[in-house]
C-alpha cells in the first residue's frame, strides 16, 4: 500500500529554497516515505524549545530533517517541516508552527 504525500505551505516553502544540488537526496527520501512512512523515527529533542506542539517522526536526507505525520485512515504522509540541521536546535521551529 502506497501513501500520498502532501506538503503543508511552511514544509513547501522550505523545499523549494533546497538547492539544485542537494535535492535529489531529498527528493529519494520524501518518495520513500510514501512507501515506507513509519521508517523515520518518533522526534524527541533534548530541548525542549527544539520541540513542536504534535507530535511528528524524523528522517534525514543530506542536511536536511523531514518532519512529518502520518494519517494512517487517508493513508497520507505530511510533511510538516524540512530543517537544515545545522541551524540551532533550540530555535528550530520558532515561528513556522502554524504549519
Amino acid at each position: 500500500m502506497s501513501f500520498e504525500v502532501v506538503f503543508t505551505e511552511t514544509a513547501l516553502q522550505a523545499y523549494v529554497a533546497i538547492p539544485d544540488w542537494r535535492i535529489q537526496r531529498v527528493d529519494s527520501t520524501i518518495d520513500a516515505l510514501g512507501l515506507a512512512p513509519w521508517v523515520g523515527r518518533v522526534y524527541d529533542p533534548v530541548y525542549e524549545a527544539a520541540r513542536p506542539p504534535f507530535e511528528v517522526r524524523v528522517v534525514y536526507a543530506d542536511i536536511y530533517g523531514i518532519y512529518y505525520t502520518v494519517d494512517e485512515d487517508a493513508s497520507t504522509v505530511v510533511i510538516r517541516f524540512i530543517e537544515d540541521q545545522r541551524m540551532d536546535p533550540a530555535t528550530r521551529f520558532v515561528g513556522r508552527l502554524g504549519g
